[in-house]
């Protein structure tokens, strides 16, 4: 079995700019939006739970972690 990957397409000007204008918006209020994300996915899937550590839901370590990880991939990515 021989496994390749694909080419990812490149991000059109409108894409990169508005993937740009977003990165202060998540640089302030990026742990409010993930902390959000979490709450609709747990009370929309509530049998995704078992598969996150909730002491670090509760502790806020997962939300924060996210906010990271998806501003470094914007700054990454954009420069």
């Amino acid at each position: 079995m021989m496994i390749t990957t694909q080419e990812k397409p490149a991000l059109d000007q409108k894409t990169i700019d508005t993937v740009k204008a977003t990165v202060p918006v998540l640089a302030e209020h990026g742990e409010a939006i993930t902390t959000r994300f979490y709450q609709l996915l747990f009370q929309n899937h509530p049998e995704l739970k078992n598969i996150f550590n909730q002491t670090n839901q509760r502790k806020g370590r997962q939300p924060k972690a996210l906010a990271n990880t998806v501003m470094q991939l914007l700054s990454t990515s954009t420069s």
